[in-house]
């Protein structure tokens, strides 16, 4: 008998064992649950979504948050795996089409391995990237500009001793001038004016071979269908060229994109009502009123672009084409006086 009231202690221990066992197991097959804060404004404009919440787990497990774009689900963050308790998410807008519905995803996931079901939880509209954070600096008010060198860039030495050197002559954070390396350019007296919010760019002496300065700034930017050149350029006067037969160096302002290693020109603006060579092979934008801001922004897809420099080639803007470099190019046959506002690339 005592025997068999042993054997039954030992079946009641090991059932009971056995059950706390199974419980437990239950227990740790319970997904984590996951809550999100709302965001008050559905348009959002930038490169990245910024997600936040709660995340529980019933039987306290470690846990992380996963969340992505329904659409494009490549486009994803995820936690490292925490406790319960709150969570941030920065989920990449990368690749995503302007003036679209997109819908962000959430899921949790504990050390179990047990997942919530993926259910949508905050519906978007994408409004594109600012242009600052496509070209830098694009509207020149970032701090840090020096205005330095009051005097002209006629000859080499200066070139190379002033212009863009932040602590003693001419410099915008993120761009870069240039004056060609000719004997030819530097006998206008060219001359860099820098505030905040503008460049002026001025030459007092005609010269017959032309007038040029550059600024430019390197770029790896892939191109969409909503890509943009967006400029803000005020022109006192530009030039004295007869313009029709002298398409590069009278009276026109160059706006070039490099893509791979070659440039093209994008658009040449001028306050001339003449037609010149580039018709029909690039955007000739003529009449730019003098004296006043002038804004244009235009349309890279479907662009056909000439090779600068007269070269033979020419492209066709394409989405998906890779932006090198974006430049201005102040090219005349004589003095001029232009003020720079903004030069950017946009999406909207």
């Amino acid at each position: 008998m005592k025997n068999i009231v042993k054997i039954l202690i030992l079946v009641l221990v090991f059932m009971s064992f056995f059950s706390m066992a199974l419980c437990k197991k239950v227990i740790k097959g319970e997904a984590p649950i996951v809550s999100i804060d709302p965001i008050g404004n559905i348009e959002i404009k930038g490169t990245s979504i910024t997600i936040t919440g709660t995340i529980y787990d019933p039987d306290n497990d470690a846990v992380k948050v996963v969340g992505y774009i329904e659409q494009k689900p490549q486009n994803q963050a995820e936690t490292t795996m925490i406790a319960t308790g709150r969570y941030t998410l920065e989920i990449p807008l990368t690749g995503l089409n302007v003036n679209t519905l997109y819908t962000v995803v959430v899921q949790g996931v504990d050390s179990q391995g047990n997942k919530t079901v993926p259910a949508p939880y905050i519906t978007f509209t994408y409004k594109g990237t600012p242009a600052s954070n496509i070209v830098a600096n694009a509207d020149f008010t970032q701090s840090g500009w020096k205005d330095l060198y009051s005097s002209t860039y006629d000859n080499s030495s200066i070139v190379t001793q002033y212009l863009n050197n932040k602590d003693s002559g001419d410099y915008v954070p993120e761009w870069i001038f240039l004056v060609p390396d000719h004997s030819n350019f530097y006998n206008h007296k060219v001359k860099i004016n820098i505030s905040s919010g503008s460049i002026n760019f001025q030459a007092t002496v005609n010269y017959g071979q032309g007038t040029e300065i550059n600024m430019y700034q390197p770029l790896n930017y892939s191109i969409t269908s909503n890509t943009k050149i967006k400029i803000v350029v005020n022109i006192s006067s530009m030039g004295n060229g007869s313009f029709p037969f002298a398409p590069y160096y009278e009276r026109t302002l160059k706006l070039i994109l490099k893509i791979d290693n070659t440039y093209y020109i994008a658009a040449i603006l001028t306050d001339s009502s003449n037609s010149c060579s580039h018709d029909g092979k690039t955007n000739l934008i003529k009449n730019v009123p003098t004296s006043q801001d002038y804004e244009k922004i235009i349309s890279i897809v479907g662009l056909t672009a000439l090779n600068t420099e007269d070269f033979p080639g020419q492209i066709t803007f394409a989405a998906g084409q890779t932006i090198k470099e974006i430049r201005l190019k102040l090219h005349t046959k004589g003095s001029f006086n232009v003020t720079l506002k903004y030069f950017g690339i946009i999406e909207n």
